[in-house]
């Protein structure tokens, strides 16, 4: 936030679970007088994300449904609270950050990819409805990018049949963490894609972005979505459980 002040970009607080944090940010954007024509927002980016790292057997389903509070049912509130102002444009496009877990699933991180499949197939169906009133939506299927959603260790029950499987993963984070596409690196393509003429002319549906992105959807086409199940379920002891 620091940085972005230092630009001179004004930082308002903002809660994306709290339909009442959502009406006041509305509330302080409307009461700004702009220089000319009706208010209006050219760009809404749905940013907000948590994560949720556990077997699927061993889920608390308390933070499942705070996870997809946030990744999903928070980018819905937005866009229905911002729409109005984005139609005001007349050329306004959201830009809902995803991940390509929503198309490539991983051991352990089941909510996290539901939540992100569900932010993409309700982005798609959102890009048909709102292209007659002018708004634009892509979905940024993002790989590894450093944030602070790796930053919280997650710990299976000690009475998980998953839980050795488990920890090795939770071991490989960091490391993986540390070679992540950089965070200002990640979002100058964001402001590419937004104000390129090509997506002013012909957005594309979905937007791969970050490290190894690109081999990744090329992998996961050409595996039918399995290109890392084995190796995975190798290094993590997932094939030499027994109950």
């Amino acid at each position: 936030m620091s940085e972005l002040q230092a630009l001179g970009i004004e930082c308002v607080g903002l809660d994306v679970t709290s339909a009442a944090s959502i009406t006041a940010l509305v509330d302080t954007l409307s009461s700004v007088q702009p220089y000319h024509g009706p208010l209006h927002i050219d760009a809404l980016i749905n940013n907000a994300g948590r994560s949720y790292l556990m077997p699927a057997a061993d889920c608390d389903m308390a933070e499942v449904q705070a996870t997809f509070d946030t990744n999903v049912f928070g980018a819905m509130r937005m866009v229905q609270a911002f729409l109005p102002l984005l139609i005001s444009s007349g050329d306004g496009i959201i830009i809902n950050i995803g991940s390509v877990s929503a198309t490539v699933s991983f051991p352990f991180g089941s909510t996290y990819s539901a939540s992100k499949a569900a932010l993409l197939a309700y982005s798609d169906t959102l890009r048909v409805e709102l292209k007659p009133v002018g708004v634009r939506v892509v979905t940024v299927l993002a790989s590894a990018v450093k944030s602070k959603l790796s930053s919280h260790v997650w710990a299976a029950p000690e009475e998980s049949v998953w839980k050795s499987c488990f920890d090795k993963f939770i071991a490989t984070i960091a490391p993986r963490a540390a070679v992540a596409t950089n965070t200002a690196q990640f979002f100058n393509q964001i402001a590419d894609l937004i104000t390129s003429r090509r997506t002013r002319r012909n957005p594309p549906a979905h937007f791969w972005a970050g490290k190894y992105a690109t081999v990744i959807l090329v992998l996961n086409w050409l595996t039918c979505g399995k290109f890392w199940h084995y190796p995975m379920s190798r290094d993590l002891g997932l094939d030499k459980i027994k109950v």
